[in-house]
């Protein structure tokens, strides 16, 4: 419903065209709910602009469910008492996921790297204070012809 801002309404005329703009505003939309529970189409009123294939969050006797836009009916039904609730915005969970994805990839990529810089500043300080590092060291880079110690 509308709430009028101003501090004095008493039921103003603003108020009620507002009301009464949303309540011709209203249309039905057919849902299937995700979970297949309870199978079948539904109809529920709304005054959201959807569209086929949105996913929306519907009031039902069974609480709050989650369901998929298959029709959109531009009529009002007075046989239909539920609401759609609001529409869940897939678009932004998906770049929500990949940026959690993409965070985590960074960071093993910067433990990594971390890893060998802390084994590589390690291994100079023991090399010069363990003349036995030292010499691992040095053999280690013959052989494999890296230094431990870059």
């Amino acid at each position: 419903m509308f709430n009028c801002t101003s501090s004095i309404c008493n039921g103003c005329m603003c108020c009620d065209l507002q009301i009464e703009k949303e309540l011709f505003s209203v249309k039905t939309v057919s849902v299937k709910f995700i979970n297949g529970y309870p199978s079948g189409i539904y109809d529920f009123k709304t005054n959201l602009n959807l569209t086929e294939g949105d996913v929306v969050v519907c009031d039902t006797s069974r609480g709050y469910q989650v369901a998929e836009v298959v029709a959109v009916n531009n009529i009002a039904s007075r046989k239909v008492t539920k609401w759609v609730v609001d529409v869940v915005d897939i678009n932004r969970h998906k770049a929500r996921l990949a940026a959690e994805a993409e965070a985590k990839k960074i960071k093993a990529e910067l433990d990594k790297r971390v890893k060998r810089f802390q084994e590589s500043e390690l291994l100079k300080i023991f090399a010069g204070r363990d003349k036995d590092v030292a010499m691992l060291v040095e053999k280690y880079r013959a052989l494999t012809g890296c230094d431990l110690c870059e």
